[in-house]
């Protein structure tokens, strides 16, 4: 295992892994390298074969992250590059706690691991279990029709005959307008997990780079919502990494989602995540009748 601090052809290294091993919603280049923290550093742990372990490391707090979902290796073998990673963390570099956010199937057998084979680790207690929605476009209902649709169609067209509705690409608007967007929407918003604001901010400055579709709705031309996304690696299914609006205009988060799912049934997606979801999240997610859901486990891991 070597690692790797950041560098400019990080970037590259992190591409071609992405390139060869990526199927979730996270593995994005950019996403990764605009996500980082005011006090940390990105490093990438590079186990040969193109197979990388992304992380962040906070120098203040000693404390290390494992980006979400960020294991590029064969689905067989990330267990195992996982506990290297916790070893160097956590007995090389003596790091107070190292945190994560993994697949069921990935934290099951990570507890299977340190259990059975008696690993001077702990796994605390799960601190967030993110529940992520799966539109199937082949069954997404456009027009909205039948009963099972008739709330959501209402509350469409009451929105778009009481507002003087633009939609604009999110690239051709001005950047203070966006950021704007990302402060209110986060002084509003009632979620518990922790957000931090500079992601956004910094794919606004980077004119949306790494991002294959962006949307705002405006109201005239002030935009109140950006809605964001790319292609899931190796896949045909798209990841809304990033829907944000006003809270203040009423059906604007309806509105956002049915316009975002119209357009990516027209460019031949198969399928959308919706994304890591709180249980309030969820239940509003859930008026757009996902296919199915899967499950996240945010926790922590310190030395025995």
């Amino acid at each position: 295992m070597r690692v790797v601090h950041e560098t400019p052809s990080t970037l590259d290294k992190v591409q071609q892994s992405i390139n060869k091993f990526g199927s979730k919603p996270e593995h994005n280049t950019n996403y990764y390298f605009h996500n980082k923290a005011k006090n940390s550093k990105n490093i990438v742990f590079d186990f040969s074969d193109d197979k990388l372990i992304l992380s962040s490391y906070d120098e203040k707090l000693n404390i290390w992250s494992l980006f979400p979902s960020g294991i590029l290796a064969p689905a067989e073998e990330s267990v195992d590059l996982l506990l290297e990673f916790c070893r160097y963390c956590l007995e090389e570099k003596s790091g107070r706690k190292l945190i994560m956010e993994i697949d069921d199937k990935i934290f099951k057998g990570l507890k299977g691991r340190i259990r059975n084979m008696s690993l001077n680790f702990k796994i605390l207690n799960v601190n967030l279990v993110r529940y992520w929605p799966i539109i199937d476009l082949k069954l997404w209902n456009q027009d909205l029709k039948g009963k099972r649709w008739r709330k959501l169609r209402k509350m469409k067209n009451k929105f778009f005959k009481n507002n003087e509705i633009n939609i604009i690409p999110s690239a051709e608007l001005p950047k203070t307008a966006l950021k704007k967007v990302v402060f209110d929407w986060k002084e509003n918003r009632k979620g518990r997990d922790r957000i931090d604001e500079f992601l956004y901010t910094n794919f606004i400055e980077n004119d949306f780079s790494g991002i294959d579709y962006a949307m705002s709705i405006c109201v005239g031309n002030v935009p109140y919502s950006i809605s964001a996304g790319w292609k899931i690696p190796n896949t045909n299914s798209f990841y809304l990494s990033i829907m944000l609006h006003n809270y203040k205009i009423k059906g604007l988060g309806e509105a956002m989602y049915l316009e975002s799912l119209n357009d990516l049934k027209n460019m031949r997606f198969d399928s959308v995540d919706l994304g890591g979801s709180d249980m309030d999240l969820l239940l509003f997610k859930q008026k757009f009748h996902p296919s199915h859901n899967y499950k996240t486990f945010e926790f922590s891991v310190k030395k025995n």
